[in-house]
């Protein structure tokens, strides 16, 4: 270990890891960047999801508003291009971004190393891209669009210091790392970035770097100011991307050491994580944790537990070990004076865990469904359903910010929407939850669940998306429908297929559904289908429905009866006719249900079997 250590000690001086104090800048001002501004509006002239939208609504009406001749530039379409190809976008772009400077023109900064620029770009794409971006960069006037702005620029970076930045200890990098990176530090505001942030390194030949934080400027007064309510997201974002500048270098001098256990909790979390390998989930996992120490040094009364489980649902299984490593490098910074000292305890930690096991305890920590009201594959669900319930395996919550846990899509279509009205009960921990939707009628639906939509009282989320697919029945009310008055009997007559109310003076015609006091039937294409509890007249029988059974009473002789069943048992009096069963009188009258009963005392049936 002794070797190891020396070894690493030299890359990290090689590196500049360890650095003068006097090169570390802690007054770090927010600023709306041109290069960053420059690239989204690009982005959002392309259609980058990412980049389109309108969180700062004035903000972006402009963008569309000066940039609408620019949407066939050439250089809309070469940034589309790299999209499809090369997989240009989200970061890849604030990576260019920070890489370039403008001046008369633009072009990559003169110290940079490429080596520190997005692995997506490559060096023909960079010299194609930045040639196009000069083109558009001056043909659009991009200047005059950027300086018409500068007040609202001003007003975004005044509030991020107020409401933001005054409550960021930039100190403590210092003072928990125990040893700086030779680096300035830089928060970028995005006006275009929406939800999304950044954490860019700009490699620099001297050994020095730029570290970039952009933040994504994703709310709005109702003036169109630019606010930042969300201080302790914001707060975290920031501290978590300038950590990585510290974490990663470390992961990288003892990654030969870390590497196999590594890939064992990356094959074992890969279904949970977002990253895509063992080497960037152990710069975020040492990050992460680092940023929960941040937050338990600074926050009183703030749940640590709470933290770890957050990062635990998003595959960072053994966060809990690695803080708690950390909490005793904190306990003995004699003994371990930066956490570089501290590294080779958090090899060992992490190679003597069992991974199976850990898996095995966080998954049976994991809420799971048990059932739900409408029943996957179902294509007779009743449109009026206006709410589904939903019965866990334990005690769960709605996640802080979904006013609606469920998810829905039409048809085919992949693009869901959640719906909008709230949940009863929100901030209740409850097995069994009732959640409003709305349905139409005759329509295909997805209905989906996400992970992260409950969680569990250790805030960890469900064990899996859970997809339902169902398809409503069709609407058999016409659109004139008019109810019955609620003081008629729960009877009602009929001759030739108009129905009316007794003596009411009201007639329907055509398909037609009734519903009242109980009483449910559906009347579609001269079909009489019993719902529920129905019983009627007609000029020569009494139909009454007990159940799924139907039974047809009769004082007269009925003739020339055809029916059709999975099972029929004739008797004196009675014919039984079991499952699908279908029956059509001699007046044409039809009908259907599960049972169907036909009852005459002393008569004989004359009748015959229908022809499939």
């Amino acid at each position: 270990m002794r070797e190891i250590k020396l070894t690493a000690l030299i890359l990290l001086l090689t590196t500049s890891v360890i650095n003068a104090k006097s090169e570390y800048k802690l007054n770090v001002k927010p600023k709306v960047d041109k290069r960053v501004e420059l690239l989204s509006v690009v982005c959002r002239l392309a259609g980058f999801e990412e980049y389109v939208n309108d969180n700062i609504p004035n903000y972006a009406k402009d963008v569309d508003a000066y940039f609408a001749d620019y949407r066939l530039h050439k250089l809309i379409s070469l940034a589309k291009k790299l999209n499809t190809e090369q997989g240009i976008s989200y970061d890849a772009i604030a990576s260019i971004a920070t890489s370039i400077k403008i001046d008369k023109e633009i072009k990559l900064k003169n110290d940079l190393l490429l080596k520190g620029i997005d692995k997506r770009w490559n060096k023909e794409s960079i010299d194609v891209f930045i040639d196009h971006l000069n083109s558009f960069y001056k043909e659009t006037n991009f200047t005059k669009f950027f300086s018409s702005h500068k007040d609202l620029y001003l007003v975004a970076e005044k509030n991020f210091s107020r409401e933001i930045l005054k409550d960021i200890d930039f100190s403590w990098f210092e003072n928990f790392y125990g040893a700086v990176p030779n680096a300035d530090f830089y928060i970028i505001l995005g006006m275009l970035n929406g939800h999304s942030n950044y954490g860019v390194t700009n490699i620099l030949k001297d050994g020095k770097e730029d570290i970039n934080v952009i933040i994504g400027v994703k709310e709005a007064d109702g003036n169109g100011t630019p606010i930042f309510p969300a201080k302790e997201i914001t707060v975290q974002t920031v501290v978590h991307e300038f950590s990585h500048s510290f974490c990663n270098r470390l992961i990288d001098i003892y990654y030969k050491d870390l590497k196999t256990k590594a890939e064992d909790f990356f094959d074992a979390s890969e279904e949970y994580i977002s990253y895509p390998g063992a080497r960037s989930m152990s710069y975020e996992i040492l990050v992460r944790a680092c940023v929960i120490q941040y937050f338990k040094a600074h926050v009183e009364k703030i749940s640590t537990q709470k933290l770890i489980n957050k990062e635990r649902a998003k595959g960072f299984i053994w966060i809990q070990e690695l803080f708690n490593a950390l909490n005793e490098y904190g306990m003995k910074r004699e003994k371990y004076p930066t956490l570089y000292d501290f590294m080779p305890q958090i090899v060992s930690i992490q190679n003597n865990l069992n991974v199976d096991e850990i898996k095995i305890n966080f998954e049976k920590a994991l809420a799971n469904i048990e059932s739900i009201s409408i029943a996957n594959d179902d294509s007779e669900i009743d449109y009026k359903i206006n709410h589904i319930v939903i019965e866990f395996d334990r005690k769960t919550k709605i996640a802080e910010g979904i006013e609606n846990p469920v998810f829905y899509s039409i048809g085919e279509s992949e693009d869901f929407k959640p719906y909008m009205h709230p949940v009863n009960g929100r901030g209740n921990e409850q097995k069994s939850w009732t959640v409003p939707i709305d349905l139409n009628p005759d329509t295909k639906y997805t209905f989906a669940i996400p992970q992260n939509a409950f969680l569990s009282e250790d805030d960890l989320p469900l064990s899996e998306m859970y997809i339902i697919n169902f398809k409503t029945r069709k609407k058999l009310i016409p659109d004139n429908f008019q109810k019955l008055p609620k003081n008629k009997r729960d009877w009602m007559s009929f001759d030739s297929y108009s129905f009316s109310g007794n003596s009411s003076g009201y007639t329907f015609k055509g398909d037609i559904h009734f519903e009242r006091n109980g009483v449910e039937m559906d009347i579609k294409k001269d079909t009489v289908i019993f719902m529920k509890n129905a019983c009627m007249k007609t000029n020569s029988f009494l139909i009454k429905l007990e159940q799924d059974k139907l039974i047809i009473s009769s004082a007269e002789e009925l003739t020339n009866l055809k029916y059709d069943a999975d099972k029929v048992v004739e008797k004196e009096n009675k014919i039984c006719l079991t499952g699908n069963a279908s029956l059509k009188l001699s007046d044409k009258s039809s009908f259907k249900a599960n049972e169907i009963i036909i009852e005459k005392t002393a008569i004989k049936f004359r009748t015959r079997q229908l022809k499939n």
